[in-house]
């Protein structure tokens, strides 16, 4: 079942949360933060992603693998902005700085393979994703770029 809420967590911060296979009542403890900021704030952006935990959005293990790696891992290599370096890929162990050219892409890519997938996706999955692109869409609407940080 799909949970998706804003939840309260230590010190009043607040996260989006979706969920659809990762286990609610295990507690997985492994996730990926999105964290949506302004092309300005780049270099000042520990500041930036840290004082403003209401935008921020979390997804668990289980559902970054089964629903969203195969999408994100399709744009590298990229350009970081923070320091202009080129990754190959997906960074498991620090901060990934995701351009809005980039999330249009991955956006696009899920939304191709929802509307021509032979299979209803279980409903679940249609809803992780239905959230998890409307949020994507409306943080965009305002940000250049949306960071993802895995807590491994």
């Amino acid at each position: 079942m799909l949970i998706m809420d804003k939840i309260m967590l230590n010190y009043n911060w607040r996260h989006m949360i979706f969920r659809c296979y990762s286990d609610y009542k295990l507690k997985e403890k492994i996730c990926w933060t999105f964290y949506p900021i302004k092309k300005e704030d780049v270099d000042n952006w520990v500041d930036v992603v840290y004082g403003d935990y209401s935008r921020r959005m979390l997804v668990f293990k289980t559902d970054y693998e089964r629903l969203l790696q195969e999408y994100v891992t399709t744009i590298y290599p990229i350009t970081d902005p923070y320091d202009g370096t080129i990754e190959t890929g997906f960074d498991f162990t620090s901060y990934n700085f995701i351009a809005k050219s980039d999330w249009l892409r991955i956006i696009n890519k899920i939304e191709e393979v929802l509307q021509r997938s032979s299979q209803r996706p279980p409903w679940c999955e249609k809803e992780f994703y239905f959230n998890f692109l409307a949020w994507i869409t409306r943080e965009l609407e305002w940000a250049d770029y949306i960071i993802i940080d895995c807590n491994l």
